[in-house]
């Protein structure tokens, strides 16, 4: 893996030397784009790791506040989410604000979100059955023949601020 480090922020760039010192750099960030048929630019590179190592979803601002060494134009940071999202690769996600947030799509568990309606502090659970949730609500409604996705999201009050 090629790092960027000419531009990438002081604070991330600190984390990525810290993850390859540590050998935990074992991410083909390149082959996620590839297989999600985009082709593999430096922008897209950071973007797509920038997203892998969040420890919680993104709204575009701050992504793109993190990306200011690129010189990438807020517009195309846009349509680079816009694609991301269109390919599977990116998962927007509706916190009840006015800005969507962002996180890389996993394949492998069906993970949601608890936010503080407070703070906003959110963190990231596991199963919500969709399963038993579709079929019933296919029963209920007889408009729908089929669920394709599903987004589920709790709100309340973080121990915190509770």
């Amino acid at each position: 893996m090629k790092l960027y480090a000419i531009k990438l922020q002081l604070d991330f760039y600190f984390v990525l030397l810290y993850d390859l010192y540590m050998n935990k750099c074992d991410v083909d960030y390149k082959q996620i784009l590839n297989s999600a048929h985009l082709h593999a630019t430096d922008e897209r590179l950071f973007v797509v790791e920038l997203l892998h190592r969040a420890l919680k979803p993104q709204t575009s601002k701050e992504i793109f506040k993190k990306c200011k060494n690129l010189k990438i134009h807020e517009t195309t940071l846009y349509r680079m989410l816009a694609s991301f999202k269109e390919s599977g690769l990116v998962k927007q996600i509706d916190f009840g604000g006015k800005l969507p947030y962002f996180e890389l799509a996993d394949m492998e568990h069906d993970h949601h979100h608890i936010v503080c309606t407070h703070c906003k502090k959110v963190s990231d659970f596991t199963g919500c059955d969709i399963d038993k949730v579709v079929k019933k609500a296919l029963a209920q409604s007889k408009e729908f023949k089929t669920i394709t996705n599903h987004s589920f999201e709790l709100f309340g009050l973080c121990k915190k601020c509770a």
